[in-house]
Parts: C-alpha cells; structure tokens; sequence
C-alpha cells in the first residue's frame, strides 16, 4: 500500500522546550541533526539556548523513488572542547511528519523511552508516493488517525481499503502495525486507531471507534453506511473536519510563536537586566579601585613620614646616646677625682700645700687657715664652716672656694687651674 517517494520534504525546526539538561555550567547549545534517506544535515546551533531553543530554520530533502521512509531527529549540546552531548532524539516514519505539518514532538533519552523535551516542526511535502491518496469515502469515515498524538498517520484512505460490504474488520491477535504494514511509533505499546465517521443517527450523526493496538483474541469490527447518496453532506461534513483541523493547527501555530515571542522577550529582559547590573557592578569596581588607589597612597605616604620620623628619632636617639655616653664618662671622671673634705671633729691634723709658694696653710684654733712660714707674709686666708655635713673652705678676702678639678688639684673656683 506504500509506494516510493517523489518530490521535496521540508521541515522546519522552529523552537524546542523542556529540553534536559546535559550542561552544568552556563547554558547548553541546542542544534538538531537531521538523518533521513541517507542524507544527514543540521540545523545551526542556538547559542544559549539552554532547555528552550529557537532556530526558525528550514531543512529541505530531495525525495527521489525513497523507499527508506524513518526520519531520526537527534538534538545535540554543542560543547568546545569534547564531543557533543545527546540531549534527546526521535526516530519515526516520514509520514507522521505529512500527517501532522504542524506540532510538538517528543524527544527520548532512549528510543521511544523516557521523555526528555519537545521540538516544534513544521513539515511540507510537495510530490507523489507514500500512503495512497485520499478519496471521498462513501461510508462516511471523516478522520482515521495511528499513533500516539503528534506521532501518528493519517491512515484514512488506509482503513477506506479495507472495508468491505460495508464492514470494517481488524482480525483477532493481530497487531495495527501488523495490519496496516506501517509503525508510527516504534517500539511502543501504547498506539491506538481513532476512527470518526458519520452514523446516520440524527441524534448522534457522528461516532469516534478508538482501538487499542493490542487488540486480543477477538477481532475488531465496524459497521458503515452507505453515504453514497448523502455525497454532498458527507462532503461538507469532511470539510467542516477538515476546516475544524486547519483552525486548530492555526491556533497551535499562534500559540507557539506567541510563546516563543513571550519567552524571547523575557530572555532580552533577562540579558538587558543582567547588562545592566554589569555595567553598574564595572563602575563600581572602577570607582574603589580609585578609591583604594587614593587609599593606599595616602598611606603609602603616611608610612614614608613615620619612617622619617624613625630615621630622625634614631639619629637624636644616637645622639642622645653619644651625649649620655660623656656625661657617664665625665661622671665616672667626677667621682674618681680627689674631694676636699675637712674633718668634722676638729682634731685631726691636716694641711694644704701652696703650688706657687709651696707655703703649708694649717688650721689655726679659729679654724682659719695660716702660713707656717712665718717669715713671710701669706695673702691666702681662709675659713672654714659646715655645709651638709662638711667643712668648705672659704677664701677670706675673695669669698671663693676651694675645690677640686678631675686632675686631683685644689683651685679657687674662680681660677682655671688649680694652685693647691
């Protein structure tokens, strides 16, 4: 009942959603690879696209006598510096796509198995071959539909070539692909027949039959009408069906792109948003590198005038030292040196020699202090009294001291040498 494909296939990829996630980091680049009567071709890749993917691309295949009708749709994660990851794929015949030129299809991980994301395909076939045309029916059958959902065939001029007398018969423990030579959907189990044709009952004109794909032991049956007399209102009743087809394909392709566009808006929201908040994040890292900047001058020149005001206390630090140094000097020089010191009991002889005139001056019992030289006139005279526990002498006439340089010799205190 199948015969070769002849003309051109088109299939436009417009958008994917619920894509899994094969990236961890950033957002994945969705692209889809196409494989179908030996040709294999690619959409281009949606940078960042992540799990919603826009392409609005079409892909165009030449038919010529295909007998081979799987079309595999692989959608892939481009990736820089590994291969590319598998995000989901579907594999079905060409006919689901003529079926169905407008839907949502569902994406594997496995062939037919966990669900992964949908794509949305738009499909367009312009030839000759495949299913056998469509025919007005004369029993009344209006759409006759295998699969499940989007992935399904138009089998209505399919089920019109087996009826017979008037009846529509599937045996018992035969399959729907086994019966229709045809799968829409390999490897599942969950295929059904949807049958809705006109009754002839004025109360209910219209029936819907849906067959399940494992039928059992007992066959399937369907009694029709001949509507060949009632051709014009089976006529418009197919047309109302199909207008009713067309608006709903209509409405899905509005509500696609009004989705793509609402979620297109968003992610420029998103991207205008995310800009912003750079360049505002940019002007204020700017903004405290200069302020950090000016900081770390500040105490850059803060830290060089403590450390001239180091260098300059160590150098007064050195010269203070220097000077405590002498000072210690001159005091160990001090305490050496010889003091003059009276006794305090008034007995103990003592005397102080003249260097000039060698003349021995001694304490006479006024505690003044004469020559023993007595055929020579002294000018020195002195007195003694008590200061702090000693005796100072006093040069009488001059009202100076005695004292006693670091060298051990005893000077007036008004002279620079010492003369005693």
């Amino acid at each position: 009942m199948l015969s070769p494909l002849q003309g051109k296939l088109t299939l436009t990829f417009r958008s994917g959603k619920d894509l899994r996630r094969v990236q961890m980091l950033g957002k994945q680049d969705p692209y889809v690879q196409i494989n179908f009567d030996g040709q294999k071709k690619f959409t281009k890749v949606c940078t960042d696209g992540g799990r919603f993917p826009t392409w609005n691309q079409s892909i165009s295949f030449d038919c010529k006598n295909t007998k081979h009708y799987d079309v595999t749709l692989t959608v892939y994660n481009k990736n820089v510096a590994s291969l590319d990851n598998v995000i989901g794929l579907l594999k079905i015949p060409v006919f689901d796509f003529i079926s169905n030129p407008n839907g949502w299809f569902p994406l594997f991980r496995t062939e037919h198995r966990l669900k992964c994301g949908e794509i949305l395909i738009e499909s367009n076939f312009v030839g000759t071959g495949g299913l056998p045309a469509k025919q007005p029916s004369r029993y009344g059958i209006l759409t006759a539909k295998y699969g499940v959902g989007n992935c399904s065939v138009d089998v209505l001029s399919m089920v019109q070539m087996h009826v017979k007398n008037l009846e529509f018969v599937i045996p018992g423990d035969m399959d729907l692909s086994d019966y229709f030579k045809l799968d829409p959907f390999n490897n599942r189990t969950d295929k059904s027949l949807i049958i809705t044709y006109l009754s002839g009952d004025s109360k209910q004109p219209k029936k819907t039959v849906i067959i399940k794909e494992k039928l059992g032991k007992n066959p399937v049956s369907l009694q029709f009408q001949d509507f060949e007399k009632r051709k014009e209102e089976q006529e418009a009743a197919m047309k109302a069906a199909e207008e009713a087809a067309s608006k709903e394909r209509e409405a899905a392709i509005l509500k696609s792109k009004t989705e793509a566009e609402q979620r297109a808006k968003a992610e420029a929201d998103i991207r205008a948003k995310a800009e912003e908040d750079l360049k505002s994040f940019r002007e204020l890292a700017v903004e405290q590198e200069k302020r950090f900047s000016s900081e770390i001058k500040d105490l850059a020149d803060q830290v060089a005038e403590l450390q001239r005001n180091v260098k300059a206390k160590e150098q007064a630090l050195k010269e203070k030292e220097k000077e405590l140094k002498n000072m210690s000097q001159e005091l160990k020089d001090v305490k050496s040196a010889p003091k003059v010191v009276v006794p305090l009991d008034g007995k103990t002889p003592f005397y102080i020699v003249s260097k000039n005139t060698g003349n021995v001056l001694v304490p006479d019992a006024g505690r003044h202090l004469r020559s023993d030289n007595k055929n020579r006139t002294v000018n020195e005279q002195f007195t003694a009294f008590y200061h702090d526990g000693h005796v100072v002498i006093k040069h009488v006439k001059l009202g100076t001291h005695l004292q006693c340089t670091p060298k051990g010799e005893v000077r007036l205190e008004s002279k620079n040498t010492g003369e005693w």
